[in-house]
């Protein structure tokens, strides 16, 4: 019997059932299952159908912690694996003959250079410095500005290089610029130095890489019809050549260098006249006058002046008023605003009298293994009048460089010691847990979302590849060096002073380190990195092997482990997914059962119902059907 049916009603899509005063709605155009909670049957299947999903879903929470167990161990072994790796890197310092062999440079006070060492024999050497090597230094004349146009047009040339100047690099910045682009090829550097003053202050400097580097300088520049010099050498201007030194040539009046006036008369308008005027102002002008003599030519004589930015006018005129020329030339094209300001030079030194040159201040190949900055000249010694100077020598000492080494040792045992402290950890931390009142699932360090690093080892307790590498790890403690690479009675670390303790850790005697260090450092290096001969292999060269193998990114502890958790990783989600989807389509089924379970108790009730409306149609009753039932009996 339908449900409308018994209620009586039916409307669209819609059934309506009366029950003891609780009605019940469908809707058939509903998208999703309703559910009923206890409607008719008045239990709270909701509250049912969830505990029976979290009794069905316990498998499901199992494989999430196996996954969180397996993302924890693998964090864990990750964890071993950096300590691993520090301590290789520890060990690696001294897996070497030639890095435990360092030695170290010390020099007597007042010592004209600086030393270091790169594992150079121990010895000592006496060394004086007679001369500093210095690069060549050429400086320009000065300029007001680093960016306006300056050069013109054209191209410079250094050391046969050359190099195009045009409206795009004309300025002090921009040459600068061309010429450092071409280093690599001529050698020369180039630089804006300012100088301080108030007009033209900025001038290009070039500088040779070393002492082995000379160079010049030449140009083609001009700004439309007019040269501007740019070339090594010093600026000259030459006047015309006339027959006589002593004869008035050039009238009265002035001329002017440089903006310094110089007054012509009668007295000096000779070219020796001339020259002694213009050479009585060098100190102003910075420019000297000489008389140049052309050979036997009828007008052989002429006027050169010689200057830094050489400019000259003049105001000259003869006894008629008619204006006579000074300068008839031209800047020539060897004479620029180029000067050179220091000439390169080697250095001079002697190691144990024997003469050793350099094209720089560093000097590296002197004596093997050292390097030499040279900052100073020597000192002199009183020498005889006229004979040359007698450079005081200053002592270079080489020797052990024991404090590096001790520093190595302890860096070894700190990261040897953080591994085993790492590992007890987790055993401190797993005797704790036991002696709380936690629970065990509580206490699992496998399921935490963030365990510490205590909890991490508390993980690996008892994981065979941990306990091997403990194991493995005090074996190589307390082995020792193979029989030919130890030396007077040093064949294991303890006879240097290292020593294990309980817990597995290490101690250092500072007192026996040093003590050994000092007096048998060949015996230490001896033990720790080998002799170098055939078949020797030092203690740390054992911890070496060991721990490269360990720390494989191939076939580590830690790799292998990867390559193991990768896979159950995969198997495990793979299996939460699919259980999770069971779970789902159960707890589906569970709901549409109990739906169905109350609408049937919904039916019958109304069934129920309608039964006794029909007795109650016929008159009868609950009460008389009884009664009619006693008569009956007696």
């Amino acid at each position: 019997m339908s449900t409308s049916a018994i209620s009586g009603t039916t409307t669209s899509g819609t059934s309506s059932t009366t029950t003891t005063g609780t009605t019940l709605n469908t809707s058939s155009s509903s998208t999703g299952p309703v559910t009923f909670s206890g409607l008719a049957s008045g239990l709270d299947t909701t509250s049912i159908v969830s505990k029976l999903m979290a009794v069905n879903e316990e498998p499901v929470t199992a494989l999430q912690n196996q996954e969180t167990a397996s993302t924890n161990t693998l964090q864990a072994y990750n964890e071993v694996n950096t300590l691993l790796n520090t301590l290789q890197t520890a060990v690696s310092a001294m897996d070497l003959t030639s890095a435990v062999n360092t030695t170290q440079a010390t020099t007597s006070s007042g010592a004209p250079f600086i030393a270091t060492s790169a594992n150079a024999f121990t010895g000592t050497y006496n060394i004086s410095v007679s001369q500093l090597a210095q690069a060549q230094l050429d400086v320009t004349g000065g300029y007001a500005s680093q960016t306006a146009s300056e050069f013109g047009d054209g191209s410079i040339t250094i050391n046969n290089q050359t190099i195009d100047v045009n409206s795009s690099n004309n300025s002090l910045q921009g040459l600068t610029a061309a010429i450092n682009a071409e280093t690599g090829t001529t050698g020369v550097s180039a630089s804006i130095i300012d100088d301080g003053t108030a007009t033209d202050p900025y001038h290009i400097l070039l500088t040779g890489q070393d002492a082995s580097t000379t160079f010049t300088v030449s140009s083609s520049l001009t700004d439309g019809n007019t040269a501007i010099p740019f070339s090594t050498g010093t600026p000259t201007s030459t006047t015309g050549e006339y027959a006589s030194q002593t004869d008035s040539e050039f009238g009265t009046g002035t001329i002017t260098i440089n903006n310094k006036t110089i007054d012509v008369t009668a007295s000096n308008n000779s070219l020796s006249g001339l020259e002694s005027a213009i050479n009585a102002e060098t100190g102003t002008t910075g420019v000297s006058a000489s008389i140049s003599d052309n050979g036997p030519t009828s007008d052989p004589y002429s006027l050169v002046l010689t200057g830094q930015n050489l400019t000259v006018s003049s105001s000259l005129t003869n006894s008629s008023g008619s204006t006579i020329p000074f300068i008839t030339g031209t800047t020539t094209t060897t004479g620029g605003n180029i000067t050179e300001v220091q000439t390169p030079q080697q250095a001079k030194l002697t190691v144990d009298g024997v003469a050793v040159v350099s094209n720089t201040n560093t000097v590296t190949d002197a004596i093997p293994g050292i390097t030499l900055n040279l900052n100073a000249v020597s000192a002199t010694s009183a020498s005889s009048s006229g004979s040359s100077p007698t450079y005081e020598t200053s002592q270079l000492d080489v020797t052990p460089d024991t404090s590096t080494l001790e520093t190595n040792i302890n860096t070894f045992v700190s990261a040897y010691n953080a591994v085993i402290k790492w590992i007890n950890a987790g055993v401190s931390a797993s005797a704790t847990a036991l002696n709380s009142s936690s629970s065990t699932a509580q206490t699992n360090p496998a399921y935490l979302s963030d365990p510490t690093d205590a909890q991490l080892s508390q993980i690996l307790i008892g994981d065979p590849a941990i306990s091997s590498l403990k194991n493995d790890l005090q074996n190589l403690i307390s082995g020792s060096a193979n029989s030919s690479s130890s030396a007077e009675g040093l064949n294991n670390l303890n006879s240097i002073g290292i020593t294990s303790n309980l817990d597995g850790t290490l101690s250092v005697n500072t007192t026996t380190l040093q003590n050994a260090l000092t007096n048998n450092f060949t015996g230490v290096t001896d033990l720790l990195a080998g002799n170098g001969n055939v078949g020797s292999e030092g203690v740390m060269q054992q911890f070496n092997s060991y721990l490269l193998d360990e720390t494989s990114p191939l076939n580590g502890i830690y790799a292998q482990e990867q390559q193991t958790n990768q896979t159950n990783q995969t198997n495990l989600a793979s299996q939460i997914t699919t259980k999770k989807q069971l779970l789902s389509q159960e707890e589906t089924t569970m709901n549409q059962q109990f739906t169905n379970m109350e609408l049937m108790i919904s039916t019958l009730n109304s069934q129920s119902t309608y039964m006794d409306s029909l007795y109650s149609l016929a008159g009868i009753s609950d009460s008389s059907s009884s009664s009619s039932s006693s008569s009956s009996s007696s």
